[in-house]
């Protein structure tokens, strides 16, 4: 009996050794980030994200500090009815018909459409930009006055119900309204006696500033800086667009505002429509290197704002062509890249450009089969980062891609055209 109990208690200490090993493991387990901005993802959702069959990546060690794709992967799927409860119920999307006095804003739950307050008689609208949060839409509008036929410019800030919130004369030597800085402040490009010079307007506070730039081989297409000069938020860095003329070759540039400097330069005979991108928290920057103009083999680049490259595309090493599109779009919680990529290996032959979703945080590219017949189209990211939105001529209707499942949705609109903007209800 004795020696029975022995053998009882013998036997339960080594379960409890076996048991504490076990646990003790599991708390030494890598944990999985499930979280986006505040959004809960669970891990059903994030298996069927990705294939299996994962091309190699080069993720940073402590050799490398960057990552680097060689190849792309494939996961199509036939886009699939968008039901109400997929979405946030506050999403509102501005929607371009392309046709005069058509625009309008369409609320996805309440399915009301609202005509766009600059889509009517005697108005025109021109470059409209959504601000980071989705809360406004910025514009520059037209209106005819019935005097002497005289055009009435301004720069116009609406809500996603087409209410005015701000209306200010536009400049005399205004440019192009490029971008939201934030969600308060707007640039516009100089032109005429201030061609070298960036405007930032505080639509909310009736302020302008004017950002003389000192960027004298900056390049200027059509005597203006379009496409050129990107201030941060801070006013402490610009990125721009080299080179007088497309001729001598395009390149980027990073300049130190404050110490009137360069702190980073890229020969890349890109063409102009090919921007630098700013991330929403202007840390880090996308540009395109252009390997070969002749045999058409391009790369994307990220840097952080020192200039340093923390993620970059080598399609080189298993492509002899290679092309991406000038479409290009970071997502606003900075981790994914979205754009339009061609690859093959005979230049005469390419594929047609495919929707490419690259994850920056695990270097993996995925291949959607959305295809263009030419260079792509606008790419519209929700302003939570969880959806994309295109319209894709393989399918000729929008689809909102989940980012975390890679499913596909088509959305159907109560007058066609194109979303170029998502925003949230106010």
């Amino acid at each position: 009996m004795k020696q029975a109990m022995l053998k009882i208690k013998f036997l339960l200490i080594i379960c409890s050794i076996l048991m504490l090993m076990f646990w003790g493991c599991r708390s030494y387990l890598p944990k999985t980030d499930l979280s986006n901005n505040g959004t809960t993802v669970t891990e059903s959702s994030l298996s069927t994200a990705y294939p299996t069959n994962v091309p190699q990546v080069t993720l940073p060690s402590s050799t490398t500090s960057q990552i680097i794709v060689t190849d792309i992967q494939k996961q199509c799927a036939n886009p699939q009815p968008l039901l109400n409860n997929l979405i946030k119920p506050s999403s509102v999307f501005f929607i371009s018909t392309y046709k005069e006095d058509s625009d309008y804003f369409w609320d996805f739950e309440k399915k009301i459409s609202i005509p766009a307050p600059f889509s009517k008689s005697g108005y025109k609208a021109w470059g409209t930009r959504i601000s980071p949060n989705g809360q406004w839409i910025a514009s520059e509008v037209d209106k005819d006055s019935s005097d002497n036929n005289v055009i009435v410019r301004s720069l116009n800030i609406y809500d996603a119900s087409g209410k005015e919130k701000s209306s200010l004369p536009w400049g005399e030597n205004w440019g192009v309204l490029r971008s939201w800085l934030d969600n308060e402040r707007l640039f516009i490009d100089g032109m005429g006696q201030d061609s070298n010079a960036t405007f930032i307007v505080y639509p909310f506070k009736d302020k302008i500033e004017k950002l003389s730039s000192f960027l004298s081989n900056a390049y200027k297409g059509d005597s203006s800086t379009y496409w050129s000069v990107s201030p941060d938020s801070k006013l402490s860095l610009e990125l721009y667009l080299t080179g007088l003329t497309l001729k001598e070759g395009i390149g980027y540039s990073l300049w130190d505002i404050k110490k009137n400097k360069e702190i980073w330069h890229l020969d890349s005979r890109v063409a102009p429509q090919v921007p630098p991108l700013w991330s929403s928290d202007y840390s880090k920057f996308v540009v395109l290197k252009e390997q070969s103009a002749i045999e058409n083999r391009a790369d994307i680049l990220v840097l952080d704002n020192t200039g340093r490259t923390i993620f970059q595309t080598d399609f080189a090493s298993n492509y002899s062509y290679s092309f991406v599109s000038r479409y290009m779009s970071l997502s606003p919680n900075g981790r994914y890249l979205v754009t339009w990529i061609s690859l093959g290996n005979d230049a005469n032959i390419p594929d047609r450009p495919s929707i490419v979703l690259l994850d920056l945080k695990t270097g993996i590219a995925t291949n959607l089969c959305m295809t263009s017949y030419g260079i792509g189209s606008d790419l519209i990211w929700s302003p939570d980062s969880n959806w994309l939105i295109t319209r894709p001529d393989s399918v000729d209707v929008n689809v909102l891609i989940n980012i975390y499942t890679n499913k596909i949705y088509s959305i159907s609109l109560p007058l066609d055209g194109s979303i170029i903007g998502w925003m949230n209800r106010p």
